[in-house]
């Protein structure tokens, strides 16, 4: 196997000076990957989740407490809300996330 190597080598150097090898990576470098599916506009949108309508009731309050902007501040904070919550008060956005879900007709 190692002896085919040296060979190789050659025979890829060889082919890096022609031309087909530098129209092969000019056509490479432009391209971007495309997506595996492509998206149906028409699409319904998913429905929010009981996190979600959460993180709608106390987004501004926890802006406001934390006097940020950041996503990701806010997020973490609104994370550990949410995991401190009781069931019986996720309840109440468990029931809106269900009522979307069937208004939504899933």
């Amino acid at each position: 196997v190692f002896k085919q190597k040296p060979a190789y080598e050659m025979a890829m150097e060889a082919y890096k000076k022609t031309d087909e090898f530098k129209q092969d990576e000019k056509e490479k470098s432009g391209t971007k990957r495309k997506s595996s599916k492509d998206k149906d506009e028409n699409a319904p949108k998913r429905t929010k989740s009981a996190y979600f309508f959460f993180l709608d009731d106390v987004r501004a309050p926890i802006m406001k407490e934390l006097d940020t902007k950041k996503i990701g501040d806010v997020a973490k904070e609104a994370g550990a809300r949410w995991q401190k919550l009781s069931s019986a008060e996720k309840k109440k956005y468990e029931d809106q996330a269900a009522a979307a879900k069937a208004a939504a007709g899933k």
